[in-house]
């Protein structure tokens, strides 16, 4: 899927995405991150955390964490991260995270193909990365989890059976 971002601290550029997508500031982003490594900036990982994302991560696994440090983000105190499985995307988040959503307008289905969101949301970037080639987005959306205590609560069952992801949260020590 083809998404908008911002840098994680830009909270300038935050608004402006609120305002062209026409959502509420209350409505999350995703933080994506290059590596695992680069989530402790942000959250305790402990040994039961970076367990199970490490037999995940990069994936299409969106994981909903407590989270202080990134307040203006936060929804209920907690923020969503994903290590994208787009290696292109990765190398771009060497230079720091960035926020993400996807290139609609609030209530409107994202559109996949390239040429269709530079025609109608062209004007929502000040420049784009798309690797060469690519020209329509494909996949299934991630698979979302929110991890209370002990507990992993599925909020979207994606590209990823929630059940296998389950199993492994239980496992990880």
């Amino acid at each position: 899927m083809f998404g908008v971002g911002a840098s994680v601290d830009d909270k300038v550029s935050l608004a402006k995405i609120n305002q062209l997508k026409q959502r509420p500031e209350s409505k999350s982003f995703i933080v994506l991150l290059e590596s695992l490594a680069k989530l402790s900036k942000y959250v305790v990982v402990d040994s039961k955390l970076n367990e199970f994302l490490g037999k995940f991560w990069p994936a299409p696994l969106t994981v909903i964490l407590p989270c202080e440090s990134l307040s203006h983000l936060s929804q209920n105190g907690c923020v969503a991260f994903r290590v994208p499985v787009d290696g292109y995307l990765r190398d771009k988040l060497k230079d720091g995270e960035i926020v993400s959503t996807s290139v609609n307008c609030s209530g409107e289905e994202p559109l996949v193909e390239l040429d269709g969101i530079l025609s109608k949301y062209g004007h929502w970037f000040d420049c784009n990365w798309v690797p060469s080639g690519v020209t329509s987005a494909k996949g299934t959306p991630s698979t979302i989890v929110k991890i209370e205590g002990d507990k992993l609560i599925c909020l979207r069952e994606g590209a990823l059976d929630f059940e296998a992801v389950k199993r492994e949260w239980k496992n990880a020590k």
